[in-house]
């Protein structure tokens, strides 16, 4: 993956999919890159 340093990291709720300010137990980390569009969300459960 390129430059995924500069990503920024935000979380999702896992049932609404809404994005949320703190993370939770069950929700989402995602990673979105700016610059060659990349966005995705893992789940660490």
């Amino acid at each position: 993956m390129s430059n995924l340093k500069d990503a920024t990291i935000y979380y999702r709720d896992l049932k609404t999919k809404k994005i949320i300010e703190k993370p939770e137990k069950d929700s989402w980390t995602c990673f979105k890159q700016p610059i060659d569009k990349l966005d995705f969300c893992i789940s660490y459960n």
